[in-house]
């Protein structure tokens, strides 16, 4: 049988059976895997290579080595014919097949097609994707938002997301353009309006505009007065 990992990407909410009734997977004893609830019931026989959680009302499954997609009432909905597979989130699913991931909806149709070498889960309208070993993201039409040109890329906190680019640190804005230059050795994702960076050997804090501190204390004080002001 196939060897076959299933990347979950994100899961937004359990499966809901007839009776109302959250379901999780389960492995019998004889390595098949089902659905029950929280009481024990079983609801999905055990008949599956794997099982995974339900997100957006559907789960993935493992049937003979290949990914489809159950409901909660067990009915196979999107064929087991995916090499891996990921679960669904605002209405798009990263797969995976002839060594590339795309996206499909829930009738099962592919919508973007199988050209990224690793995708993520969509949030807010975008899906984090690598091609030729560079990130960016695309839309839900598969357009880019960001190009992939980043050597690293992180999810946006505060509006800005951090990069890596020439071996060098910076952070972007959502329209995909640097807003504080890739200068920094180190760099932590913003968090109540300061993110700790790292240049020349020493850490230190900067500000939304790139504004540099050497202290929390001064960064923090900053911060505070310029929201006095607003």
């Amino acid at each position: 049988m196939k060897n076959t990992f299933i990347a979950l990407l994100l899961v937004l909410f359990f499966g809901i059976d007839a009776m109302g009734q959250e379901i999780y997977p389960y492995r019998s004893s004889d390595g098949k895997f089902g659905y029950k609830e929280k009481s024990g019931k079983v609801v999905i026989p055990a008949r599956y290579d794997r099982a995974f959680n339900f997100s957006d009302g559907l789960a993935v499954v493992v049937i003979d080595g290949m990914a489809g997609y159950i409901d909660p009432q067990g009915a196979l909905v999107i064929a087991s014919g995916f090499d891996m597979a990921g679960s669904f989130s605002q209405g798009l699913a990263g797969v995976k097949t002839g060594g590339k991931w795309g996206f499909i909806n829930k009738s099962g149709e592919l919508v973007i097609p199988c050209r990224y070498d690793k995708v993520w889960a969509f949030s807010g309208g975008q899906a984090k994707v690598k091609v030729a070993g560079k990130y960016g993201t695309i839309d839900t039409t598969g357009r880019y938002v960001i190009p992939a040109r980043f050597e690293e890329l992180w999810f946006f906190s505060e509006n800005l997301g951090r990069i890596k680019l020439s071996g060098k640190y910076g952070f972007i804005d959502k329209n995909g353009d640097i807003v504080i230059p890739c200068q920094y050795d180190e760099a932590w994702a913003f968090v109540d309006g300061l993110a700790r960076v790292k240049i020349n050997g020493h850490w230190g804090y900067i500000d939304t505009t790139g504004k540099w501190f050497d202290t929390k204390r001064n960064a923090t004080d900053w911060v505070e007065q310029q929201n006095r002001m607003d």
